[in-house]
């Protein structure tokens, strides 16, 4: 049985195909204006990485003492960032963002939001949350 679309059902659609696709998350990418401090904390240079302007922005860093963590902007406010540790709190393999998720490589189906709480197991407990200290030029992180 064939039916014919209307012009106007067709764009609504090509529409909603749209907001729907603008709407997820921007994969991680790695931060750039990054520097180690000699007490080991990280100093991410906010300047240098676009993506954390926005809510839901996420930056990467990775190799900071065998560790991959991510930085991500959840809320509008000054010192609204919350920096994680990318291990899955099941077997320790590296998160990797799926939308507004983080999903564990090892394929058990382990799912966290984009802040580290858990949603979905095998994993029971949420990402480890890691100190921040935020200024209007860097987030400092340890």
């Amino acid at each position: 049985m064939e039916k014919d679309i209307s012009r106007r059902s067709l764009l609504c659609g090509v529409a909603l195909l749209s907001a729907g696709l603008s709407s997820a998350a921007t994969p991680a990418i790695a931060a750039t204006g990054v520097k180690i401090l000699k007490n080991g904390k990280v100093e991410v240079t906010l300047k240098s990485n676009s993506a954390l302007k926005k809510v839901g922005g996420v930056v990467r860093v990775d190799g900071v003492n065998g560790q991959s963590i991510a930085l991500v902007r959840t809320t509008a406010a000054a010192n609204g960032y919350t920096a994680i540790n990318l291990s899955c709190t099941h077997q320790g393999a590296i998160v990797e963002q799926s939308g507004n998720e983080w999903a564990c490589v090892n394929g058990h189906g382990a799912t966290f939001t984009l802040a580290g709480k858990n949603l979905i197991g095998p994993a029971t407990k949420a990402l480890k949350q890691l100190p921040i200290k935020a200024t209007a030029l860097v987030v400092t992180i340890g």
